[in-house]
């Protein structure tokens, strides 16, 4: 029922249904499709004994990472945990389902959603990068350049031409290829404006260099975003557990900060030109 109210809230999140709407439009036949929290078909027809199966497959010791973070005694978790957990001995490999290959975009597409608001909610995107990908670094710095108060999107499409209630960059790297896009939310009488700036402000990141000050405000906005979300222990345990899970290693989050500093202007440049495909992008549109 609370996953039941949260899809009949979600409806009312125009944002939220232009990212929806852009996933589903990018990845037609990959599980990145779906969104987490499913559809009302799928939740109502979860039952007890399908959740059960579903644990069943997955929790299993050959499946999973621990991490404990705080002032403990590790001697004593580690003992107490093994006394715990010795009779968890399913250690069966756990078989990951097929997932279909990405190809990449090779034309422009549009997807649309008609809602009864007075809003515009527009992405333009592109298949991002996989979280071990040697250059998910620049591709971090280069959104970031774009986002935020004083990115470039921000300074010329509000400040400058005041297109835009909202409008950002995002990047998501997964297991598989994820993606990289712009956003704006503004009135719909400024549908082609907003459409058009968006256009220009990729077309200028891939034309003109990243300037020196753009680069620095980037990284330490992401430096220092990544050292407030660590001072909580659960954070820290969440990062240990699903880096090493997905085979980054458990202190891969530890060299952040130097391979953010490492990204050059010619880094920025050689990866805008790899994901950003102007004759290409996936656009998404919520009327």
């Amino acid at each position: 029922e609370e996953t039941l109210a949260a899809l009949r809230r979600r409806e009312d999140n125009l944002q939220a249904k232009a990212l929806e709407l852009f996933s589903e439009g990018l990845y037609p036949n990959h599980p990145y499709r779906f969104p987490t929290l499913g559809n009302e078909t799928t939740v109502q027809s979860f039952d007890r004994d399908s959740l059960r199966q579903l644990w069943s497959r997955y929790a299993r010791p050959s499946n999973g990472v621990l991490a404990i973070v705080g002032d403990v005694d590790a001697d004593a978790v580690v003992e107490g945990m093994a006394s715990r957990l010795a009779g968890w001995t399913n250690s069966e490999k756990v078989s990951l389902p097929e997932r279909t290959r990405l190809e990449p975009a090779r034309k422009a597409r549009e997807v649309s959603l008609e809602k009864g608001r007075n809003q515009v909610h527009l992405i333009v995107g592109y298949t991002g990068l996989t979280m071990d990908d040697p250059e998910a670094p620049a591709l971090e710095v280069l959104t970031q350049v774009l986002a935020g108060q004083g990115g470039r999107l921000f300074l010329e499409l509000r400040d400058k031409q005041s297109l835009a209630y909202v409008v950002t960059a995002f990047s998501n790297e997964g297991v598989d290829p994820g993606s990289f896009g712009v956003y704006i939310a503004s009135d719909p009488s400024k549908l082609d404006q907003a459409r058009a700036g968006l256009d220009a402000e990729l077309r200028r990141i891939l034309d003109e260099p990243v300037t020196p000050l753009e680069i620095e405000r980037a990284k330490a906005y992401l430096i220092g975003s990544q050292a407030v979300s660590l001072q909580r222990f659960g954070s820290q345990a969440s990062m240990l557990s699903l880096e090493e899970l997905y085979g980054l290693g458990a202190t891969h989050h530890l060299e952040y900060e130097s391979r953010i500093e490492a990204v050059t202007a010619d880094d920025l440049s050689r990866v805008a030109k790899r994901i950003i495909k102007l004759d290409a992008p996936l656009t998404a549109i919520v009327k």
